[in-house]
């Protein structure tokens, strides 16, 4: 699997940033990073869906659809429920914001979407099914999210490769 990342693009986004940490889901094709540090980090990896992976959704029981639409914490069986990927990446999100000026971030769409769900509504209580929702992030896009003093600001979403 060849991954679509490019460095001269993020340079064109990230201009004033020189060396780059590189943040990388394990289940994501590794880039070439050239002398950029590639950290593969466990907590961006995608939902689990348990005994679902790979099924349509279509070819989920109605009832089970609705729940795993409609329920932030329905979780399919030996699965993950989106309340606990969303806090998980959340979570990564807000210690990353005390330790980095700026990074790239490669991770599947529904990851990019918690990350930019953090920022839009961080403190406005609890992230739901509504939310994500309303944000569609596309795969092989680049989405840019900016942080300055603690807070994060969504610069773009779903730009295509």
């Amino acid at each position: 699997m060849t991954c679509p990342f490019d460095m001269q693009k993020v340079a064109d986004f990230l201009p004033s940033c020189r060396q780059l940490t590189l943040y990388c889901a394990p289940d994501v094709a590794l880039p070439d990073v050239g002398g950029h540090q590639l950290l593969i980090v466990e907590s961006l990896r995608d939902r689990n869906y348990g005994t679902w992976a790979g099924t349509a959704l279509q070819d989920i029981a109605p009832a089970e659809q609705l729940s795993f639409l409609s329920d932030a914490l329905f979780a399919p069986p030996e699965g993950e429920s989106f309340a606990a990927c969303y806090q998980r990446t959340a979570q990564w999100l807000r210690d990353l914001e005390q330790v980095a000026s700026a990074a790239v971030v490669l991770a599947r769409p529904s990851i990019v979407r918690n990350l930019i769900l953090q920022v839009l509504y961080a403190g406005d209580g609890v992230v739901g099914m509504g939310h994500a929702a309303r944000l569609d992030v596309s795969p092989r896009s680049y989405s840019l999210l900016t942080g300055h003093a603690g807070r994060w600001r969504v610069g773009m979403v779903a730009s295509p490769a």
